[in-house]
């Protein structure tokens, strides 16, 4: 009798914790990673307030450190830190112990630490820069949990820094995207969708399960011409949200409608070329196979004022859009534009064009 009370009581217990997580869920260790380029991450967080500059996407604005403004507190997962100068050195502390950060490149080396509850942390500095005794630099986590689940492999972000990894708070992307989606309750890769039955607070482990209901593959179609694009698509009920890795893709989604979110265009020298948003590039709705499109061709707009026989207009004032509409936002021309007037094939000599 004892030993088939507890058989039962081993059974029931299993029975209740798979209707917990779903049939055929499956939970996998997700390992520390570096963040491979945080130069070029864009986040949900970051996607309406950062900017891109030398070829760097800055996640938050600027701190500026200099005699006036020598020290910027801050906190990560609840430990207290600071950026402090010292005899013009950059000193970060976190807690009680303090180290000199070192440049490399246009950016500091980042620096991984031990949080309260063991896990390792790791603080990036992408961006640095020195004008006149200013110091200006940007911080961000510079690490990932990551790990192969199902057919696709992901990277979770703690992009709020509370050292914790929660849907609705956090982010994460597929495959090698630099673009981090809005961690929801399902996740995508290409082919691989799965519901998030739960995640470990550390981030060390995640539980899914696949998904039984209605799909459709959405094929994002990124044109050949200009940088490659890496974009988030959500959808309207704020369920699934996904990233593309910088090339055209097949994804696996639920019935349901999709809209461009954000993205950042990236050329072959991997530097930041513009902050995608949305503009007026159409949503889709997907209950069958579909595409949509995003990057090249790429068209140009700008407003410009007649006074007597000029035309006048600014070198600044250009909309850079996809084919689809999207705006390219932040675009830097690294030469003066040029301007040719055609009728049908044929060239139009119309004046000169100088800068005034």
């Amino acid at each position: 009798m004892h030993r088939t009370r507890s058989h039962c009581g081993w059974l029931c217990a299993a029975v209740l914790a798979l209707a917990a997580t779903g049939v055929g869920a499956s939970e996998d260790r997700l390992k520390l990673e570096g963040l491979p380029a945080p130069h070029l991450a864009i986040t949900p967080a970051s996607a309406g307030q950062g900017g891109i500059t030398d070829g760097i996407y800055r996640q938050t604005q600027f701190i500026n450190l200099s005699s006036r403004n020598p020290s910027h507190a801050f906190s990560v997962a609840g430990k207290p830190c600071e950026l402090s100068l010292n005899s013009g050195r950059v000193i970060l502390r976190i807690g009680e112990q303090s180290a000199q950060l070192t440049r490399a490149g246009n950016a500091l080396r980042p620096v991984p630490f031990e949080l309260d509850n063991g896990e390792k942390y790791v603080l990036a500095f992408p961006y640095y820069s020195i004008s006149r005794s200013v110091h200006y630099l940007t911080y961000c986590p510079g690490f990932t949990r990551s790990g192969r689940l199902g057919r696709g492999s992901f990277s979770f972000y703690d992009q709020n820094q509370d050292g914790a990894f929660t849907i609705g708070e956090d982010a994460y992307c597929g495959g090698k995207s630099v673009a981090f989606a809005p961690l929801t309750e399902f996740i995508v890769d290409g082919g691989t969708l799965l519901h998030v039955d739960g995640i470990a607070a550390d981030g060390t482990s995640i539980t899914t399960s696949e998904y039984d209901g209605d799909t459709a593959e959405l094929e994002v179609e990124c044109g050949r011409q200009g940088p490659g694009v890496f974009c988030v698509f959500t959808s309207d009920d704020g369920k699934v949200a996904f990233a593309t890795e910088g090339k055209s893709g097949d994804f696996t989604v639920p019935h349901g409608s999709y809209k461009l979110a954000y993205g950042i265009a990236v050329d072959r020298r991997g530097t930041a070329t513009a902050v995608i948003k949305p503009g007026t590039h159409q949503g889709v709705a997907v209950s069958d196979d579909t595409t949509v499109a995003v990057g090249g061709p790429f068209s140009f707009e700008f407003r410009y004022m007649r006074q007597g026989n000029k035309v006048v207009f600014s070198p600044r004032g250009f909309i850079v859009r996809g084919a689809n509409g999207e705006v390219y936002e932040g675009w830097d021309f690294q030469s003066p534009p040029r301007l040719s007037v055609v009728e049908g094939n044929a060239p139009r000599a119309l004046g000169s064009f100088e800068y005034g």
